[in-house]
């Protein structure tokens, strides 16, 4: 081993002790009479009084337990004199030449074993559990990640060979084709059933920034007649690029239209998820689709018919998007809730909101009296979410991936009443093998004219694309046309804490604005977690966000028309159970503000 390899080694080790340290603080607050909680956060004023001799070592000590990553991959950079093959020689000695993938899932198998054992074991010992169960799963996740990472660095030439085979496979263009037609066909319904009724309140609330874009929220312009006229615009010219006539021009005046009509309701306080939408129609803009089944195509001769990689790339791209969706879903899960989001009580409480959220529609699925079932169905969509991307790269397994997807969004359409079937189980679409069935008949070939693997703007924006949603992925930042998807990570505890709005006008004193708003369907559901965030920042010292409530109940009455014209409103906060059993119980009411519009 060389020389710089031992000096990472043992930076490594000392990581892991810091680690193990840091842990240690959980299960043992003091060692040999001396606070490790206390003492890693201590400034050099307060260690003297304690170690007036040493306090300077014990402060470097601790403030390597606290940056000792950091650190080690300074120092890795640092010491590096012969580029990356010192760096493979230590990764050689961690990783045998020999290391199949089987062994390394076996691996990853027998950490996820122990990781599950100590959870369920050392848990219910320590003094604070969530903490711990967040250190380790957090733990587990970077140790997996860095195994997998450093696997990879031994069979990079092999890894990149593989990738680059999966993005360009060639494929017929008849298959691209196929998912044109689709995508925009369905499109320009989206255009005119989905967002065009948006239109008529857009604007009656002012806007509120998204996070990196606040420049263009601002200078946007947004009136109901330009958006119902910009949603024409885009439904007209997503048929042109269906049927494939002047199909660049359509798509590209169609990128530009998507953007807006998909992007701009999104511009007052709260965001929907529908992003991929934009994703695949600016991929596609960029894209030879229009070079089978167009009316362009019959006009000109744009392609032999061949199997080519410029077909399938962009269908590639759209795969790996889905993977990104579930894997940092996956990702923050444990992240940020650590274990304790599938193997606590969180996990019912979850599927409870859901159904309080709804106005107490409770699914003919009653998993939440199988505790254990939906503990296991939570923890088994973690993983899942987080080998998804993995699995598609794989000819054999991506079909495990693709049902495994589609079963997971019914089983939770069923339970939760959330399928994501308008734009993620739709858009499945780009998975159908057209390939394997056009091959078999008239229409494709069994000829291989060779990959695609010509750099241009049609494989650097749909790969710029990719790589700006993995770091907005990595940092889960929700925007637009960046972003991250649900994560849904939060702790979800047995009670919960929302608005209720009592109108004082005369003749409406029996109104019960629940029922008005059910009524009139009203999607509560879309809003309530602002509220459950509004309630925990004033209960949390932060203030009062009376522009938020008001905002709130603005959203309210636009959409339900018998509570449109009152003109005074006492709002309170009501505490429920969220077992469908004790739906009628209120365990606490406060009162907080009146509104008068």
């Amino acid at each position: 081993m060389r020389p710089t390899a031992v000096i990472v080694f043992i930076q490594m080790i000392l990581v892991l002790l810091c680690w193990m340290m840091d842990a240690g603080a959980f299960i043992y607050p003091t060692v040999g009479g001396v606070d490790l909680e206390y003492m890693s956060h201590a400034g050099l004023d307060e260690l003297n009084l304690y170690f007036p001799r040493y306090y300077i070592v014990v402060y470097l000590v601790f403030l390597y337990v606290k940056y000792g990553v950091l650190l080690t991959f300074v120092a890795a950079l640092v010491l590096w004199k012969d580029g990356r093959e010192s760096f493979t020689s230590f990764i050689r000695w961690v990783f045998p030449a020999e290391t199949t993938v089987a062994q390394l899932l076996l691996g990853l198998l027998a950490a996820t074993i122990v990781v599950l054992v100590a959870y369920g074991s050392v848990r219910p010992l320590v003094n604070d559990p969530f903490l711990f169960q967040l250190f380790l799963a957090r733990s587990y996740l970077l140790l997996s990640l860095a195994t997998f990472s450093a696997w990879s660095i031994l069979r990079f030439d092999r890894i990149h060979r593989h990738v680059a085979d999966f993005l360009f496979e060639p494929q017929l263009p008849q298959v691209l084709a196929f998912f044109r037609i689709f995508f925009f066909g369905y499109l320009s319904l989206l255009y005119i059933r989905e967002f065009m009724p948006l239109a008529s309140n857009l604007g009656a609330i002012n806007k509120v920034a998204l996070p990196t874009i606040g420049w263009l929220v601002d200078l946007t312009p947004v009136s109901s007649e330009l958006y119902t006229a910009i949603c024409v615009i885009g439904a007209v010219f997503s048929l042109l690029s269906a049927i494939g006539l002047f199909t660049r021009v359509s798509m590209a005046i169609n990128a530009l239209a998507v953007f807006y009509v998909v992007a701009t309701p999104n511009f007052f306080g709260k965001l929907e998820h529908h992003q991929l939408i934009i994703w695949i129609a600016w991929i596609l803009a960029v894209s030879p689709c229009y070079s089978s089944f167009s009316i362009d195509a019959k006009r000109k001769a744009l392609t032999d018919g061949l199997p080519n990689g410029q077909f399938g790339f962009p269908l590639k791209v759209i795969w790996l998007h889905f993977g990104l969706i579930y894997f940092f879903a996956g990702f923050h899960k444990l992240w940020l809730c650590g274990f304790d989001w599938a193997l606590t009580d969180s996990m019912i409480n979850q599927v409870r909101i859901e159904w309080f959220e709804n106005y107490w529609t409770v699914s003919d699925w009653r998993l939440d009296r199988i505790p254990w079932l939906l503990k296991f169905g939570g923890l088994a969509v973690i993983y899942f979410e987080l080998a998804f991307i993995f699995l598609i790269l794989f000819r054999k397994l991506k079909w495990l991936a693709i049902f495994g997807g589609l079963a997971m969004h019914n089983v939770i359409g069923k339970l939760m009443f959330i399928s994501f079937s308008q734009d993620l189980q739709a858009f499945y679409t780009a998975f159908i093998p057209w390939g394997r069935i056009l091959s078999r008949n008239s229409l494709g070939q069994h000829n291989n004219s060779g990959g695609y693997r010509a750099l241009s703007f049609s494989i650097l924006l749909p790969l710029s694309l990719l790589f700006i949603n993995v770091i907005y992925g990595i940092l889960n930042i929700s925007s637009y046309p960046f972003s991250v998807y649900p994560v849904y990570a939060q702790i979800i505890p047995p009670h919960v804490k929302s608005f209720e709005y009592r109108i004082l006008d005369s003749g409406y004193e029996n109104v019960n604005v629940w029922q008005e708003a059910k009524t009139a369907r009203y999607n509560w559901e879309r809003y309530a977690r602002t509220e459950y965030q509004t309630i925990r920042n004033w209960q949390s010292g932060l203030g009062r966000d009376s522009s938020q409530v008001r905002t709130l109940w603005k959203r309210l009455s636009l959409e339900v028309p018998t509570v449109a014209n009152v003109d005074s409103i006492e709002v309170y906060i009501v505490e429920h159970s969220l077992d469908p059993d004790s739906a009628t119980v209120r365990i606490s009411e406060t009162y907080i503000m009146s509104i008068f519009p």
